[in-house]
């Protein structure tokens, strides 16, 4: 054999040996997102953020991006706090646990809108969505990625309620500042009592009612304790929000983020086109569980006025303080509601 022979025989035996030794492409690290819950199991939230959500992104990002539902690693109202320091890498937060620290809690007010199609309406058009998304992230480094708007909150309550004056005494927990306040103004007395402490509050008399989102009311079975549902704008709408944490996404690969991305924006839409009719199924099947639902009339809702007034010169003090610019077609609408006088 001649000495170039013997060279490329030594040279390809070295290749397949050093090949044999793991000089191939690595393969890339596996990266796990923790996130909270804290949606009611069967509701389509639950259904998109934790049925969906995991298989989708797994498949998406060829396993390289877990999600891990986190159970009970923090209390609900501290879920925002912990993706914020990290415990977290996301979760399912209100948009009433922000208010106070951001413009978020504006559809909230009482008297914004007429009905939950006029608020829909509002929302979709006025930029909303994407304003708070900007907004959450300059203020708490986090990046919203999905969005649920799941209509007002409805008052769950032991005996028959007809209008407000029946809201007189009765002790009544209240879910964020706003429904505070206008339950304050009809007379009523609110307590500020844990989520999972409402059922019981029912049942043993320590509530008369209890303010929460119908849909997650209904599928937790408050009514079957609070049975006569009261359910109009009383200052309190559930949006909630799903964000990840801002080092989360950017430690991201580059070549990760936008399959993440798409992932996220099909599940919107999912949600979007999903959620079309979902309160009046809520509705009919808390009726067939013997529940009796009442709307407050306009005559009625004028009757909160003050309040509304009050809570949207405080939200407009408050966003201020945070150097938040209200965007002109904003206060051309607040104005136009009556809530203040630009």
């Amino acid at each position: 054999m001649s000495r170039r022979s013997t060279l490329l025989s030594v040279f390809a035996v070295l290749g397949l040996t050093i090949g044999s030794f793991g000089l191939t492409p690595a393969k890339a690290e596996t990266i796990e997102w923790r996130v909270e819950n804290i949606f009611v199991p069967g509701s389509l939230p639950n259904v998109i953020l934790f049925e969906r959500l995991p298989a989708l992104m797994e498949q998406a990002t060829d396993g390289r991006l877990k999600i891990i539902e986190a159970k009970g690693l923090v209390k609900y109202p501290q879920i925002l706090d912990a993706i914020r320091d990290g415990r977290l890498q996301g979760g399912s937060v209100p948009l009433a646990y922000v208010g106070g620290m951001s413009p978020a809690d504006v559809t909230d007010l009482p008297g914004m809108f007429d009905d939950e199609a006029s608020r829909i309406k509002w929302i979709n058009e006025s930029g909303y969505h994407g304003i708070i998304k900007d907004e959450l992230r300059k203020q708490f480094d986090v990046e919203t990625m999905l969005n649920f708007e799941m209509g007002y909150d409805a008052v769950f309550f032991v005996d028959p309620v007809r209008t407000f004056a029946d809201f007189k005494d009765k002790k009544i927990r209240a879910f964020g500042r706003h429904t505070l306040v206008v339950l304050e103004h009809l007379g009523a007395a609110p307590l500020n009592v844990p989520w999972g402490e409402v059922y019981l509050g029912l049942e043993t008399g320590l509530l008369d009612g209890a303010i929460t989102g119908l849909v997650s009311g209904v599928g937790s079975n408050f009514h079957d304790k609070g049975k006569n549902i009261f359910y109009g704008e009383l200052g309190g709408a559930t949006t909630m929000i799903f964000p990840v944490s801002g080092e989360a996404w950017r430690a991201l690969p580059d070549d990760l983020k936008p399959k993440v991305q798409q992932v996220f924006d099909e599940l919107q839409a999912e949600y979007e086109s999903g959620a079309v009719g979902w309160t009046e199924k809520v509705i009919d099947k808390a009726r067939a569980d013997g529940a009796v639902i009442v709307f407050p009339t306009p005559e009625e809702l004028a009757i909160i006025e003050p309040a509304a007034k009050s809570l949207a010169n405080e939200w407009r003090e408050r966003v201020a303080k945070v150097g938040y610019d209200i965007p002109s077609a904003w206060k051309a609408y607040l104005t136009e509601r009556g809530l203040w006088d630009e």
